[in-house]
């Protein structure tokens, strides 16, 4: 139930509203190298398996900041299984 809810999350555009004001306020660039120009995501700072039935967490912006995909997979060990390198 938790994957599929995750899912759903993740495609909405609530949660695409919440990426873009996380980006806006870090202003496009990633809180742990400063790299910019680059392909950057949101990360849940407490996960979002972890608070899936608290709303105000979920879409709460303090709850995310922005970073490029390596350090997205040092941060998350989730995206670190997917994550090839490369940059």
């Amino acid at each position: 139930f938790k994957t599929t809810e995750n899912k759903r999350i993740r495609n909405s555009d609530r949660y695409k509203q919440w990426r873009t004001e996380v980006f806006e306020r870090d202003e496009y660039t990633c809180t742990r190298c400063r790299k910019e120009g680059c392909y950057l995501e949101a990360h849940h700072i407490e996960p979002l398996s972890k608070i899936i039935d608290d709303e105000h967490k979920i879409w709460n912006i303090d709850n995310g900041i922005t970073v490029c995909e390596p350090c997205h997979a040092i941060l998350d060990k989730h995206k670190r299984k997917f994550y090839k390198g490369g940059d």
